[in-house]
């Protein structure tokens, strides 16, 4: 039902989840009838085209009359970037872009990291993320759920170890279609083992054994030989970043696990990156200001150093401030004081926007913060000297007050 040069015009997109951000599938015409199809595709290149007949949530557009599909050509993907733009193209011409997103998304969103990766062809970026995602199941779940996601990883690594060892196409369909009578499963001890589970489709034990052998050097290679990075670290400080990890991210306010996060980097600066990869907050509050950490930290003329870190997050208070939402912001400034209590440039800079603030929330909270913020006995010191003086004027304001003649004279 194409046309006879194989060429199909990109014609609307259908998502793929719910997600704003991602991958779109594509959807193309031939121009020559109302039929939609969708490509398919092996090793980048397209292979054919099958009519779509229900495609519910269609974004039908003209958006990109100039992007077409060709047998034999480039896949073409639809994306939508973090900052809203939709994209439409060749891997190639849209590499700059999501390279771009890939980055980003390594700290807010490591599946789609993990895809962009993949579609990109960059190996060592799949390893990265996809060790980030087995530490951050280690610091947020069970060890089970961890070796869950090992399994899924070596099943993925044998199934298309076996695909480029079939030569036949029918066979590789055949494959493709009985995917799950092909088990592959990491075991406690971190071996991977198959197991056959359907007799449908059946291939030969070396091809079986070679995927096998293939998924295990792969899950060595990205998880360790424990395959827990947390259970059997040969570095002390990394295990205890670990912990520390999994204990605030059970902290019930998102400032206070926000607070334990910066006295985490504060105290394993060389950590900084390292913590910022493995850890994704569950409040967006949180995930803004990290992101805003990291965008400052990344500057080529930065150095990761303690007195650095601790300038930047000093001067960065009013920002977290303002940033925070409204009625938690008594919270934010009691729990950064209480948490950061060592760090005097800190501890000053929340002093000075708590004296300054009239914020509702932050007057309701003043007694928490004003006993957090005497946690550090220089500005113990200084709240007292402020003390001293308003209450020097309040006494004068009532002499004032009483002797108008006295206050008159005075002026």
């Amino acid at each position: 039902m194409r046309n006879p040069d194989g060429v199909m015009f990109l014609v609307g997109w259908a998502p793929l989840s719910r997600a704003e951000i991602g991958f779109q599938v594509p959807l193309f015409s031939s121009g020559a009838d109302d039929l939609i199809f969708v490509q398919s595709c092996h090793n980048g290149r397209i292979s054919g085209f099958r009519q779509l007949v229900e495609f519910g949530e269609a974004n039908c557009s003209d958006k990109f009359p100039e992007v077409c599909a060709r047998l034999g050509g480039d896949q073409i993907v639809v994306y939508r970037s973090s900052k809203g733009e939709l994209l439409a193209g060749t891997i190639p011409q849209l590499r700059i872009d999501l390279v771009a997103d890939q980055e980003v998304m390594r700290s807010e969103n490591a599946g789609l990291a993990l895809q962009l990766s993949h579609v990109l062809g960059d190996e060592e970026a799949v390893i990265a993320t996809r060790k980030i995602v087995h530490q951050r199941g280690l610091i947020e779940n069970s060890p089970f759920s961890s070796r869950m996601y090992m399994s899924s990883v070596a099943r993925q690594v044998a199934w298309r170890q076996i695909e480029r060892s079939l030569e036949n196409p029918e066979e590789i369909v055949q494959f493709r279609q009985n995917l799950s009578a092909f088990h592959y499963y990491v075991s406690e001890s971190g071996e991977v083992l198959f197991e056959q589970v359907s007799d449908q489709i059946m291939l030969d034990n070396q091809i079986v054994e070679s995927a096998r052998t293939s998924a295990q050097s792969y899950v060595t290679k990205v998880f360790g030989e424990s395959g827990s990075p947390y259970q059997k670290s040969e570095n002390e400080e990394l295990a205890s970043i670990y912990r520390q990890l999994r204990n605030l991210s059970r902290a019930g306010r998102q400032e206070t696990r926000l607070a334990l996060l910066m006295q985490l980097i504060l105290e394993s600066p060389h950590r900084t990156f390292k913590i910022f990869d493995l850890y994704t907050d569950r409040g967006q509050y949180t995930r803004q200001v990290i992101a805003l950490l990291r965008s400052v930290f990344q500057r080529p003329d930065f150095e990761l150093t303690p007195d650095a870190i601790e300038e930047v997050i000093a001067a960065y208070v009013p920002r977290f401030y303002s940033m925070s939402y409204y009625g938690n912001r008594g919270v934010l400034l009691e729990k950064l004081a209480k948490n950061l209590s060592p760090y005097k440039k800190i501890v000053r800079a929340v002093y000075r926007k708590f004296e300054s603030s009239r914020s509702r929330d932050v007057l309701e909270n003043s007694v928490a913060i004003r006993r957090a913020l005497a946690g550090n006995s220089q500005l113990r010191k200084l709240m007292l000297d402020d003390e001293t003086v308003d209450a020097n004027q309040n006494s004068i304001s009532r002499q004032d007050a009483q002797n108008p003649l006295r206050a008159q004279g005075e002026k």
